[in-house]
């Protein structure tokens, strides 16, 4: 996004800093530092690390530490009473998530209540964004503050904490606002474990290293000298490279081997070592400074690295080890695990073998130490392919870059309708959410009953729906589930259709810790509404941040009755998408297929057939000409009136000339074949079927009700008649049947006007107007609340 303000302020979350092994992240936050970026760091353990590099000691300041004492436990104690629903969710996910792991729930709970003691601190940096490195505790801490705080949060994962450890995972990617990890692989293993909604979320960000810092020195180096860098577990496979060592010395290849590292297989691989007969060629140093690790990899020729999947399905990430040693100059002989083969091309900037397979690994070494010219090529090659796609500062810029996405970017927008079928709400919700900036928003839709194939529609358009069924009109069920997609979801705003959703949304939200805008709707006049039915209507659009009606005739009802005031009341007109024209023969074979006469004039009527549409006036008109006057007529859509509306027809003596369409997906095309379009209703808001003929240079003629005046100027994009008046219907059915230019010309203009004034993108324009105002009037009230002096904000304060 160029537009998107750059990051001025992020919280880091990590079980302990500084740490020996995680320099990459001492590397990340110094650059953005470097670049303007103020960042706090949140350790969740005390300091232990007996060895501590000089750039992480010069990020002391900037780092917090969890109170061990009781200072600690009371404030995690007031954290839980101010936030009683939001904590005690949080935890009861962990324990629903990690109760099979005593020792891992343990752990999340120890994490989580350092976490929570924290909530004060948090609000006075006031991070715009929360990030974790590692997918386990830290990220869970991070996405349980930013559930208290209602801040955003991301993270990074790594390598066991995707394969090992899954805590919350999937839950935790699709409620970040960005998941970054750090290998193509691990992309491919986490699309197979999270939902495909979340996939645009995650992100490639390699690790990397300082290559201005990393001398690359290829002369002067022991070409017998073999290093290797990591921890000693299972995973690094440094058991294999022993077994190599022995089959080198087997084969009289003389050589020194510097392995540097600790951890709990120490012990057993020096015994493995001397039973192997070659300790004296092996030294153990342990864990070592950077500056002590660098001169290591600037002697040694060749580096050595063999990873392998263990047994519990833990693996290797991309080593960043193996990165220091190309960078340096080293040739590197290493496996094809994990994400390892995209730093590593076999035979280009270092040498692959499989995993477990000393022969093959001492067959490589044997290669690198009898061939220095070899070794200087993949160096050489190693190191211009780190510069190029691995350089620490230039990965945390493109992080940087989508951390100012994250924190500034698309907005969660969920909009909620009681039902999906084809209607004109419907249409309209349908357009909206396919027409929204998706570099800004990331909307999805709340349903509660009658799927249409506008719902495949909006599926196609990669719009995340989910269908909540509502049985009877109070549903436990049906509410719990809605306040947990609310509560899951941490929307920005949240928008209503219709006022079963709108009574039932505004009530879920109230059990919300966190509230975002809620959006109220005018989507008709409702003239013929009980007083129960405006009494509710008030109730919810005075809690509304803003309302929306679609058009001015609505607004002015609501006003009139004490609804909202009419100045605070967004007049946003219905969009129509445009048709593309259909062919001459697509037209021909529509009109067979429907049954027109090619000697007959072909009216139209789209929509429900319930009392509202006033289809029996429509009838009575056409059945009052004289029968050479009649047009041929269909009817789109289906409802409770059909039989009805049958029987009548016959009654009536039009059935030879009327037909019944039911519910149909090409209406705008049969909108293009018809020679005019009627609509008789008692009363309408915006009518979608009138904007969709305009566009599609259908004729119209409508009833003077609503907001139809708002689109149809009489005699110029259409022609108007009073409510319910047959006999008016009638002259204006007899005007358009024999006056084919007044047809046209009414045709051109209707196109015009539904062009240049309701076009969807216009729509979703001025849409998203109305949801930026009320999130900007939103932060800033939750900014004003948590720079106040008072004590901290407790869920009960929030509306």
């Amino acid at each position: 996004m160029t537009n998107t303000p750059p990051i001025k302020r992020v919280l880091y979350v990590v079980s302990l800093f500084p740490c020996w092994s995680e320099t990459f992240i001492v590397r990340e936050i110094q650059t953005l530092i470097a670049d303007g970026v103020d960042v706090r760091i949140l350790s969740l353990k005390p300091p232990s690390e007996k060895l501590v590099q000089v750039d992480a000691k010069a990020l002391s300041e900037r780092t917090h530490y969890p109170d061990l004492g009781l200072g600690g436990v009371i404030s995690t104690a007031m954290t839980v009473i101010l936030h009683p629903f939001t904590s005690l969710t949080c935890i009861a996910a962990i324990v629903a998530d990690m109760w099979r792991t005593p020792t891992v729930l343990l752990k999340s709970l120890v994490a989580l209540s350092r976490g929570l003691q924290q909530v004060r601190w948090l609000n006075g940096f006031d991070p715009q964004l929360v990030h974790a490195h590692w997918a386990t505790y830290p990220s869970t801490v991070a996405w349980a503050l930013a559930r208290i705080t209602g801040r955003r949060f991301s993270f990074t994962c790594h390598a066991h904490d995707i394969f090992l450890d899954h805590q919350l995972l999937s839950r935790k990617v699709e409620e970040a606002a960005l998941a970054v990890t750090i290998s193509r692989y691990n992309i491919d293993w986490l699309s197979q474990h999270v939902s495909a909604q979340a996939l645009p979320k995650l992100a490639v960000i390699h690790c990397g290293v300082d290559v201005q810092r990393t001398a690359c020195q290829l002369d002067g180096r022991n070409g017998q000298h073999i290093v290797a860098v990591g921890r000693l577990d299972p995973i690094k496979g440094f058991d294999v490279l022993i077994d190599a060592l022995h089959l080198l010395s087997e084969r009289g290849i003389d050589y020194r081997c510097t392995v540097i590292g600790e951890g709990p297989l120490r012990t057993e691989l020096e015994a493995k070592s001397r039973a192997r007969s070659i300790s004296e060629r092996i030294d153990w140093v342990g864990a070592l400074p950077q500056e002590a690790v660098q001169a290591a990899l600037r002697d040694a020729a060749i580096f050595a690295l063999p990873c392998q999947v263990a047994a519990d399905g833990n693996r290797d990430g991309i080593p960043v080890a193996l990165m220091e040693a190309m960078a340096s100059g080293c040739a590197v002989v290493t496996t094809a695990v994990s994400g390892i083969p995209e730093l590593v091309e076999d035979g280009v900037d270092g040498l692959l073998v499989a995993e477990r397979d000393a022969t093959a690994l001492a067959n490589a070494l044997q290669q690198l130490i009898e061939h220095a010219e070899l070794r200087r090529r993949l160096a050489i090659a190693a190191r211009a392919r780190v510069e190029t796609d691995f350089d620490a500062q230039t990965e945390a810029r493109k992080l940087r870059t989508l951390m100012s996405s994250a924190a500034n970017g698309r907005k969660r927008l969920l909009v909620v309708i009681d039902e999906m079928e084809v209607g004109g709400s419907q249409r309209q919700t349908v357009q909206l959410l396919t027409h929204l900036d998706r570099n800004r928003w990331q909307p999805e839709l709340v349903y509660f009953r009658e799927r249409s194939f506008l719902i495949d529609e909006l599926e196609r358009a990669g719009v995340r729906v989910h269908h909540l069924p509502k049985r009877g009109r109070i549903d436990p069920g049906f509410f719990l589930a809605l306040a947990r997609v609310l509560r899951r979801g941490r929307y920005d705003i949240v928008h209503a259709f219709s006022l079963t959703a709108e009574i039932w949304t505004l009530l879920a939200l109230r059990m919300q810790r966190q509230r975002p805008p809620f959006v109220g709707s005018i989507r008709g006049l409702y003239l013929n509404q009980t007083m129960w039915f405006w009494r509710i209507k008030r109730f919810i659009l005075s809690r509304s941040a803003a309302v929306i009606s679609n058009s001015a005739a609505g607004a002015d009802v609501a006003a009139r009755l004490g609804c909202h005031d009419r100045e605070n009341i967004d007049v946003i007109g219905n969009g129509v998408q445009i048709p593309a024209p259909i062919s001459t023969r697509e037209r021909i074979i529509l009109r067979e297929q429907t049954g027109v006469p090619d000697d007959r004039v072909f009216a139209l009527f789209v929509g429900r057939l319930v009392d509202q549409k006033n289809v029996f006036c429509l009838l009575d008109a056409i059945a009052a000409l004289p029968a050479e006057q009649r047009p041929w007529l269909a009817l789109v859509g289906d409802g409770p009136l059909r039989a009805r509306l049958s029987a009548h027809v016959d009654k009536i003596g039009i059935g030879a000339q009327t037909v019944f369409l039911g519910e149909r997906t090409d209406s705008t095309s049969l909108m293009q074949i018809a020679d005019f379009l009627v609509l008789p209703s008692h009363e309408e808001g915006m009518s979608n079927v009138l904007l969709e003929a305009m566009a599609a240079g259908c004729p119209v003629i409508a009833s003077a009700v609503g907001g139809n005046p708002e689109l149809v100027s009489h005699e110029h994009t259409g022609l108007l008649f009073p409510s319910d008046d047959r006999t008016a219907l009638a002259r204006c059915i007899t005007r358009l049947t024999g006056d084919a230019a007044l047809r046209k010309s009414l045709s051109c203009q209707a196109r015009v006007r539904a062009e240049s004034q309701h076009s969807n993108s216009a729509l979703a324009l001025a849409t998203q107007k109305v949801y930026e105002r009320c999130m900007d009037a939103d932060d800033a009230r939750a900014r004003s609340a948590r720079r106040s002096p008072a004590s901290p904000t407790s869920e009960s304060d929030h509306a």
